[in-house]
């Protein structure tokens, strides 16, 4: 199962490089448990002490905290990069929405330098002397990644019950033939090389829901917005055919 994909592209040069995250699926033990409730609290130690000290940047939050947290939890010393690479994140993140950053779920995340992958074997590095060995799950899809010697890998991210792990692969740059604008209308989208595309039952289909809509908010305003398009489907398949509410009967459905 294919997580993410993402393309690295510069146009200085003729390459890019391809980037897949692939999902594997893994039986959680005690260790697993452990690593991830540990990762955890790391984190949040991180992101108190960059709101406390104000600290700006990952790499000075990293310099801050990396013999402090290492002594305190007693992991390697790769631990406190990997944690203030999230935990910059997420104070990052946070402060772009106005709310207090705080690490709620189980993720562990590490880059490429430091696990070493043996075919389905996972090996993670944890305390002094200490790996956490996880054996991999997975199908035909996540077996091809495996095998194939051409693919480099990225970053592991743990969580309670998979593992997603990256892939790249440099690729020859492809040149577009040609290219083409759009000129977004209400009703229609209008391309530069003269494609027209009718939006106009859109815009109807928006006129026939916004009535019904709005009167069920009004009757019931903690209503979720699925439970609201149940209730007005339910009320749409009862009702006798006849002009809809909202609409000129006279008018077209353009």
């Amino acid at each position: 199962m294919c997580v993410y994909w993402r393309l690295n592209t510069n146009h200085d040069i003729q390459d890019v490089k391809a980037v897949k995250g692939v999902k594997f699926v893994y039986q959680p033990t005690p260790h697993t448990r452990e690593l991830l409730s540990i990762f955890k609290d790391m984190v949040n130690d991180a992101i108190r002490t960059c709101l406390a000290e104000r600290i700006r940047g990952r790499l000075k939050l990293r310099d801050r905290i990396y013999k402090e947290l290492q002594e305190r939890y007693g992991v390697t010393s790769c631990f406190p990069y990997c944690v203030a690479e999230v935990a910059w994140s997420i104070v990052k993140k946070h402060k772009r929405w106005q709310r207090k950053p705080h690490a709620k779920r189980f993720v562990f995340k590490m880059d490429s330098a430091n696990f070493s992958l043996n075919y389905s074997i996972l090996s993670l590095p944890f305390r002094k002397g200490e790996r956490v060995l996880i054996p991999l799950r997975y199908g035909e899809y996540q077996r091809s990644f495996l095998m194939d010697n051409t693919l480099k890998r990225g970053s592991v991210t743990v969580t309670q019950s998979s593992i997603v792990i990256a892939f790249s692969k440099e690729a020859p740059r492809v040149m577009p033939s040609r290219k083409v604008g759009y000129d977004l209308n209400e009703k229609s989208i209008v391309g530069s090389d003269g494609t027209i595309h009718d939006l106009s039952e859109v815009s109807r289909l928006h006129t026939l829901w916004d009535s019904p809509l709005q009167v069920l908010r009004e009757t019931s305003p903690r209503r979720s917005s699925q439970e609201e398009v149940r209730i007005i489907k339910k009320r749409e398949r009862t009702r006798e055919p006849g002009p809809a509410q909202g609409l000129d009967p006279n008018r077209g459905e353009g």
